[in-house]
């Protein structure tokens, strides 16, 4: 797993290379200048770069890379934007390529801007170097104009270590930022690299050594990026015994369906079946259950008491004395479920199996989430922000641009598992851990895709024990059924069923991974 840090972290990460093991920091500046450099060069087939530095070590880092571009035969012209006293090392680049005879010009004044504009206007490429992880206000005045310049002219822009104007805590846009095509990250990745909103803001995230020993890299990280390799140590790869059976790989049950959502628990189940489950049976209302019956033949159905399509209390009990009468391992309870919320939440605290809890079964809490704490059973919540927000009493707005505290908020107030969907999905563990997951993009937002996910999950629980492998290994399935499908309809044309259709495919990939 990759770690990824806020401003603080990664200043820390800093403060031990540079005061404790004694790495200079002109070496780290050098290290970063290289990086930057190679992603240019393989990114950039133009002659000439412009870079706009700032006063402190992030512009540094953009002054040694106009040196190392000249190096390699291109021209490059410089401007240093602002009045404040330069660091200590970005003054040490600048006595060094102006000896090297780099064009360099100061702009210290909204007056200035004209000149900047008309190079801009010249030259395809510029290199953001302004501001990097120390930026915690607003870019205002000369830089809100430098900025709002960069954006209102098409060239392509790559940032150092962030656009400036993000701030390195936050994925939220906090005013003014430049909208880079490419980003490098220096050393380790920040909050922006990786989570909506501020990935808008990044394009393309290249993530470069500086020199930090690999062991200083897992110093109190945000969290962890997900990898293929993280993943293939599930159960869902251990290699089947040859005297296998169904029982073997668990039998889960999905509760949902209730009139014109019937699909979204047929969903559900196809996608644990494909995940490798061993037995599925589907409840739903007694008077849609036979559309499961036509639908899903490889399922069983399992009809429960309804009135208007809406589970009953006398249905609620039902379901959990079948799941004890017939040793269910599993549930995922919620897609198309209905609102009878009150009994959807006697069912739900009173089930003693793992389980996902989806849809209407997490909006049954909305009111209460501190209940969900008490199930003592282990419990997967998949909210998408709109559940989210509803969980906490807070505007979809705040979800969105605090993915991050929203899911670690939950996965405490509620002592659950949490997968926040969305772009790059967030999971949160109850003690406060989060890993993200960056597999799968857009072609995700699609009717029925939390379905699918509620599914894999679910049916990853039929033979794992770990909940927090289940969330994580799922997810990122999830995310690679997205990413195949794709491919081959292209991103606006996929569906849930096409979600489930490349499962088999997204496994297959993964265990030649595994072999290789």
């Amino acid at each position: 797993m990759i770690p990824f840090y806020d401003s603080s972290g990664a200043r820390r990460l800093d403060e031990i290379g540079i005061e404790e093991i004694g790495i200079p920091s002109i070496l780290l500046m050098e290290n970063a200048a290289i990086g930057i450099t190679n992603v240019i060069l393989e990114n950039h087939n133009g002659e000439y770069v412009v870079i706009l530095s700032g006063t402190g070590n992030n512009g540094g880092d953009g002054l040694a890379v106009a040196r190392h571009l000249l190096t390699n035969n291109i021209e490059v012209e410089v401007f240093i934007v602002g009045k404040r006293e330069l660091s200590h090392d970005t003054a040490v680049q600048l006595k060094i390529i102006k000896k090297l005879g780099i064009k360099v010009t100061k702009i210290e004044d909204e007056s200035d801007i004209e000149i900047l504009r008309k190079s801009l206007g010249q030259h395809p490429l510029v290199v953001d170097a302004l501001f990097g992880t120390g930026l915690r206000r607003p870019l205002r005045n000369l830089y809100k104009a430098v900025v709002e310049t960069i954006n209102s002219i098409d060239l392509r822009v790559i940032s150092v270590d962030l656009p400036s104007g993000l701030d390195a805590s936050k994925a939220s846009i906090i005013g003014p930022t430049v909208q880079a095509d490419i980003t490098v990250a220096l050393g380790t990745y920040k909050i922006p690299h990786v989570v909506a909103p501020g990935v808008e803001y990044v394009g393309t995230p290249y993530l470069v050594d500086i020199g930090f020993p690999d062991y200083l890299l897992d110093k109190e990280p945000v969290g962890y990026i997900v990898e293929e390799n993280d993943i293939l140590n599930s159960p869902l790869f251990i290699p089947r015994k040859k005297n296998s059976h169904k029982k073997s790989f668990g039998h889960l049950l999905v509760i949902g369906g209730s009139i014109g959502k019937t699909g979204a628990a047929i969903l559900a189940a196809k996608s644990a079946q494909r995940i490798g489950v061993g037995v599925v049976t589907v409840a739903l209302p007694n008077i849609t259950a036979h559309t499961a019956d036509s639908l899903h033949l490889s399922s069983m159905t399992l009809p429960f008491d309804s009135c208007n399509g809406q589970i009953t209390l006398e249905g609620a009990k039902a379901l959990l004395q079948f799941t004890k009468n017939n040793k269910i391992d599993c549930a995922v309870v919620g897609p198309g479920l209905g609102e009878a919320y009150e009994n959807i939440k006697f069912l739900v605290k009173n089930l003693d199996i793992p389980m996902v809890i989806d849809a209407d079964a997490i909006n049954s809490f909305a009111e209460s989430p501190k209940e969900l704490a008490s199930i003592k059973a282990p419990k997967i919540l998949t909210p998408h922000p709109g559940e989210a927000a509803r969980l906490l009493g807070i505007d979809s707005s705040y979800v969105s641009n605090d993915r991050i505290g929203t899911a670690k908020e939950i996965a405490k107030i509620t002592n659950s598992i949490v997968i926040l969907k969305g772009f790059n999905s967030v999971i949160a563990s109850p003690s406060g851990d989060i890993y993200l997951n960056t597999v799968g993009g857009p072609e995700l937002s699609t009717a029925g895709s939390g379905d699918v996910l509620g599914g894999i999950v679910g049916g990853l629980l039929g033979y794992s024990k770990d909940i927090l492998d289940a969330a994580i290994t799922g997810t990122y399935i999830h995310g690679l059924t997205g990413e195949l499908a794709k491919e081959e309809v292209g991103e606006k044309s996929v569906t849930a069923e096409d979600l489930i259709e490349y499962i088999p495919e997204a496994i297959l990939e993964l265990e030649k991974v595994e072999d290789e």
